[in-house]
């Protein structure tokens, strides 16, 4: 098969991946949240599909399982229990500090009439009862005009595979509402794995990348190959065609986030992170550390300690530094350097994060 069709191949798969990443679900913490200084957000509910579908249980299906509260501290989300005698049945917890400040049990269920209710009880208080209106299949509004707040109950899928809880209505003759964006999170405790970088850990495959950074997530560009030149082979070769997101801010510098697969397997090899761009002139107390890697190595110093090998070098007029970490089985290399200018004007700096597994080439030897 062609170069380019393989490419094509490569990248519709991975967008893809982006959809079917988080088919998630919801929940009300309304007290909570509300406590916590969540920001109002106010307007109607927007379908992701428009054609309408009567209310029935059975069409809920999908809020079966365990999601976790994005952002939330360990613990936070969710759980609904498989679809079974026209009932789903639910909890909810919100964890603060190391403690719950915040539970909802929950039911939703087929009413002898017909119609379906979703059945609150937050903080052991008495139950609540909201009616699933008529809606789209990835969505489902439950209301009851009468209560104080909220007077609906949303949970709807979006795209890239997020799905949000929404509680909304009327609050002091205003309207107001608060978002729970929320993700799947399998319901049996994992034992942990290597971390190689944002919880991903090494041979994470595309589908993983996806459910972490989701839809802002891209497939980089393959620079043409001149002509006749044969295409690289072997099991360490890296795809030219990695994930990649930008900006992506650490510490105040926008990098550019490389997460570099192998070309068999397509699973997580190595991670880089590179900015490059004009800089402050240097002075002769900085000796080869900039503004940038200064703050870079702090934040690294918090997060895995003093790093366990340092070197500071000037050539004439460039200056470079390179700090080294070893975290379980990933090294971590802080590297800068940047072209002071004679003429005043200001220097070029690039500054690179890099994360690969200790046994991956010169990796292994600090």
């Amino acid at each position: 098969m062609p170069r380019a069709d393989l490419s094509a191949n490569r990248r519709a798969t991975f967008i893809r991946g982006l959809w079917l990443c988080a088919p998630l679900a919801l929940l009300a913490h309304a007290g909570a949240q509300a406590q916590n200084g969540a920001p109002a957000l106010v307007g109607p509910p927007v379908s992701l599909i428009s054609s309408a579908t009567a209310p029935s249980v059975e069409r809920l299906a999908w809020l079966s399982g365990c999601w976790r509260s994005e952002g939330g501290e360990a613990g936070s989300g969710e759980q609904w229990l498989p679809l079974a005698g026209q009932t789903l049945l639910g909890a909810s917890r919100t964890v603060r500090g190391g403690v719950t400040v915040g539970y909802e049990f929950m039911q939703i269920r087929q009413q002898p009439d017909g119609s379906v209710v979703f059945a609150a009880l937050p903080n052991g208080r008495n139950e609540t009862l909201f009616t699933l209106l008529p809606g789209a299949p990835l969505e489902a509004v439950f209301e009851n005009a009468g209560n104080d707040f909220p007077q609906r109950v949303i949970y709807r899928l979006e795209e890239g595979g997020r799905l949000r809880a929404r509680i909304e209505g009327r609050r002091g003759g205003a309207p107001a509402g608060i978002d729970f964006p929320m993700q799947r999170t399998p319901c049996e405790a994992l034992p942990p794995r290597p971390g190689a970088f944002q919880g991903l850990p090494w041979g994470a495959t595309e589908l993983q990348m996806a459910q972490r950074f989701g839809a802002a997530l891209k497939l980089a560009e393959c620079p043409p190959l001149p002509k006749g030149t044969p295409p690289a082979v072997g099991p360490a070769r890296e795809a030219c065609d990695h994930p990649t997101l930008a900006p992506y801010d650490v510490a105040g510098v926008p990098f550019r986030l490389h997460l570099h697969v192998d070309a068999a397997q397509r699973q997580l090899v190595r991670v880089a992170l590179a900015w490059a761009g004009e800089a402050a002139q240097a002075t002769a107390s900085d000796t080869g550390w900039s503004d940038k890697h200064r703050r870079l190595r702090q934040l690294l110093v918090q997060r895995y300690g003093n790093p366990e090998t340092t070197h500071v070098d000037t050539d004439g007029g460039l200056h470079s530094a390179v700090a080294r970490w070893r975290v379980g089985d990933t090294l971590i290399e802080l590297k800068s350097s940047y072209q002071a200018r004679s003429d005043k004007s200001p220097a070029r700096e690039q500054v690179g994060i890099v994360y690969q597994p200790v046994h991956a080439g010169e990796a292994g030897r600090l």
